[in-house]
């Protein structure tokens, strides 16, 4: 069944693929989730451990037809963490065809905020979620899914 927001809703491709379109690039919506104090200074980063093994990786998931990739970044945090983001901006696009190895996928990274007190639980494809101090971030490299820590 294909992945749209309103139910019923029908579109058709080239390849005919019944679970997801492989005629285009698919489009995910990534966030980096600050987790601030309430001077706004980041104190952490929540990322979210998959379900799958694959290691640590950005808050995100697929975009759903229908949906604004605001829309869709809000879902995927909500659905994921259980978060409701205070700040939401904007930050770059990675479309390595080879980011992704289920299918070419590019992927809209945003940046957001919330504060670092607020209550996390993990859901949807997370199976726990890790707040990562900044410091060490930048001193021990992460495992991290995809491309994630080429995008951290």
């Amino acid at each position: 069944q294909r992945d749209f927001i309103q139910a019923g809703a029908a579109g058709s491709c080239l390849c005919g693929e019944g679970q997801f379109c492989l005629c285009t690039p698919s489009i995910a919506v990534d966030a980096i989730i600050e987790m601030c104090d309430s001077n706004d200074k980041v104190l952490r980063v929540a990322f979210v451990m998959r379900r799958d093994g694959r290691g640590l990786a950005i808050v995100g998931g697929f975009l759903k037809v229908g949906e604004s990739a605001e829309a869709g970044i809000r879902r995927e945090v909500l659905e994921e963490t259980g978060l409701t983001l205070r700040s939401l901006r904007q930050w770059c696009l990675f479309s390595s065809p080879e980011r992704d190895s289920r299918r070419h996928t590019a992927s809209l990274v945003f940046v957001a905020q919330v504060a670092a007190d607020e209550a996390m639980a993990a859901g949807d494809d997370a199976k726990d979620i890790r707040q990562v101090p900044i410091e060490e971030l930048l001193a021990h490299p992460q495992k991290f899914a995809f491309d994630h820590g080429v995008i951290v």
